[in-house]
């Protein structure tokens, strides 16, 4: 299943670096460097070929685009971990997470939940469940996979993520994991011709 797709600024430098600095496997995450490329202040998706609609036949102007894949292999083994994490099946998830993982990272090792604890800083916590921690690694694993394709606004409503922007003067929005700004308004044709309510703001 293909899209066709527009081009967009892409992230900070900063958030990138965030999002692939470490990893509990100790390997080199094989999805950082082919598929985006640095600039001075951020970056761009470099996934996939891009294309060039012009406005007209005579014209130099138009719309960059890309053809996005907009359902993956990994998608659905993404999910069905999440599936089996949510199942409380955590040693099928962790396979399922293992899979990936021997295709993403080079040099990775066999991870286990302790190696997950211990990476999130959870080894002397027993209070919290092997699900959350398989849950929270499942979280990570989305962000690098689906990097700038569109799905990371799916799982922050999804798992309830607070989410915090730097505006380029240094101040913050932030949303609430139960920010009401996340529900999608419904359109005002549609309150005015169906009598609904709007979702509140």
């Amino acid at each position: 299943l293909v899209q066709r797709l527009d081009f967009a600024p892409g992230p900070t430098n900063d958030i990138y670096d965030d999002i692939f600095d470490s990893n509990p496997f100790g390997g080199i995450d094989e999805r950082e460097n082919p598929s985006y490329q640095k600039g001075e202040n951020g970056g761009f998706p470099a996934r996939y070929e891009s294309l060039f609609e012009r406005s007209s036949l005579n014209s130099n102007v138009g719309t960059p685009y890309h053809i996005g894949i907009m359902f993956r292999g990994e998608e659905v083994l993404l999910n069905r971990a999440e599936a089996l994490a949510e199942k409380n099946r955590i040693t099928e998830a962790m396979a399922d997470l293992q899979t990936l993982a021997n295709k993403r990272y080079s040099g990775a090792s066999t991870i286990t939940i302790n190696d997950l604890r211990t990476f999130f800083g959870l080894g002397g916590f027993g209070n919290v469940s092997n699900r959350a921690v398989v849950i929270e690694w499942l979280i990570r694993e989305r962000r690098r996979e689906f990097f700038v394709q569109g799905m990371r606004w799916f799982d922050i409503k999804r798992f309830d993520i607070a989410v915090e922007h730097t505006l380029e003067d240094g101040s913050t929005i932030e949303l609430e994991d139960d920010d009401l700004r996340k529900v999608l308004q419904i359109p005002k044709s549609a309150i005015d011709v169906g009598g609904l309510t709007s979702n509140p703001r």
